[in-house]
């Protein structure tokens, strides 16, 4: 349903999506939805929030950012992880090596809480 409102929306200009307790949504519904925001091409504020979703790991992580990393148009970013065991240093730099290559980024919000395999490498990544 998140995909297709994405598709059928492509002229929205600030979007948040969270993903709360979604037990049941794992990497692979993250990439998609990641993949859909790669064309919505008009975004210049998103926020994504991904709380107590147990199987949302590193890999759809790292498709999120790649997903935003097609934005040219995209000035602020909010990105939550919270209360995640699944999400690991490999999230979190690949979450770090976007920030440093997006240069059209002026607004960054990183919140980051009880994400307990998460080490000094991913927070220096950062």
């Amino acid at each position: 349903a998140v995909g297709q409102m994405l598709e059928s929306a492509m002229s929205i200009r600030v979007l948040g999506l969270h993903f709360c307790w979604c037990d049941q949504i794992g990497d692979a519904g993250v990439a998609a939805v990641a993949q859909k925001l790669g064309d919505a091409k008009s975004l210049v504020d998103v926020s994504l929030r991904l709380r107590s979703c147990d199987k949302v790991g590193d890999a759809g992580v790292m498709a999120m950012v790649e997903g935003l990393g097609g934005l040219e148009a995209l000035s602020s970013v909010g990105l939550y992880f919270e209360t995640s065991d699944t999400i690991t240093d490999t999230g979190m730099i690949a979450v770090g090596q976007w920030i440093g290559e997006a240069t059209n980024l002026t607004n960054v919000t990183l919140y980051i809480a009880g994400c307990c395999n998460l080490t000094d490498a991913g927070a220096t990544a950062l």
